[in-house]
């Protein structure tokens, strides 16, 4: 018998700290640090039948706990620096003025994981037509002493630019020419890793050997470093 239920709450508090250096002698910086903390008790947007398994149906007490999207840190620095002489050199003037330099730098916690428990005790009357799960409930297999979503996965760390170089001629034509690189540096942002820590034999629980590995890496935004290369012309 499936019973379908309403009663989940979530909370979310955060201190966000913000910086900010409006544009001055060509110079300018926003920083922004977030601290957050999410909790809710493992629901998700589908409202099918085999999914939201609680651990144990008889109390959700378990379940309670951080979100699978809680972020706890997160901070994004960004700089525009626009370098400009006033002397009476004009080829100084030349190789200077026009110029753009604008990073980004980003950095957040990782995505939160459980202590993941594949198997089911022998020992353990298992619900029937419930798939198999640590307490025989068919449910959420995570250790419940460790709690839901207890560890981190690596943190995300970014850095972009953007290089532009202007020049106006004839006195009504601007070119500009920009380089812009997303992952600068070329780091690997894990985005996955194996969350299986323990697998029931029998009655044994075995540890798990590659539980922790990452096992994918970001492929969306941030995926490998990628350069592109453009010409404005306004006029």
């Amino acid at each position: 018998m499936t019973e379908i239920v309403s009663n989940i709450n979530s909370n979310y508090n955060a201190l966000v700290l913000q910086a900010e250096h409006r544009l001055t002698n060509g110079v300018q910086f926003q920083t922004s640090c977030t601290f957050s903390k999410a909790l809710d008790y493992g629901q998700n947007q589908t409202s099918g039948a085999d999914v939201n398994d609680p651990f144990d149906p008889f109390t959700v007490a378990y379940d309670y706990g951080k979100s699978v999207t809680n972020i706890p840190q997160h901070f994004v620095g960004s700089l525009v620096w626009e370098p400009m002489v006033t002397t009476a050199n004009r080829v100084l003037k030349m190789a200077v003025n026009g110029w753009l330099v604008s990073p980004i730098f980003t950095e957040e916690s990782g995505l939160p994981y459980s202590y993941g428990v594949n198997g089911t005790d022998t020992k353990v009357q298992t619900v029937p037509g419930a798939s198999g799960s640590l307490n025989g409930s068919g449910g959420a297999n995570f250790l419940p002493l460790a709690g839901r979503n207890t560890l981190e996965q690596p943190r995300i760390e970014d850095v972009d630019l953007r290089l532009s170089r202007s020049m106006i001629f004839a006195d009504k034509y601007r070119l500009e020419a920009l380089t812009e690189a997303f992952n600068l540096f070329n780091r690997e942002n894990f985005t996955s890793v194996n969350t299986t820590a323990y697998s029931v034999s029998g009655t044994v629980l075995n540890a798990v050997g590659n539980f922790t590995v990452p096992n994918t890496a970001g492929n969306t935004i941030y995926r490998e470093r990628q350069i592109q290369f453009a010409l404005r012309l306004e006029f």
